[in-house]
């Protein structure tokens, strides 16, 4: 995964660079995501992770 630089909309970013590594198998289904380490690896703060993970739950794309 790629860290975030800055930009307007880090929840949209966010959800992308997750989004991408799902589907690409980066993140390897039944993996735990981790809101911490996702922090640490696309440097920005829990809130846009947070809300990120959030979207990619109501699209039943992961279950929290």
């Amino acid at each position: 995964m790629r860290r975030i630089k800055t930009v307007r909309d880090l929840k949209g970013e966010a959800y992308k660079i997750i989004k991408e590594a799902i589907i690409t198998q980066q993140l390897p289904p039944g993996s735990q995501l981790k809101e911490s380490d996702l922090v640490e690896k696309l440097g920005v703060s829990r809130t846009p992770i947070r809300e990120a993970l959030n979207q990619l739950f109501r699209e039943g794309i992961i279950d929290i």
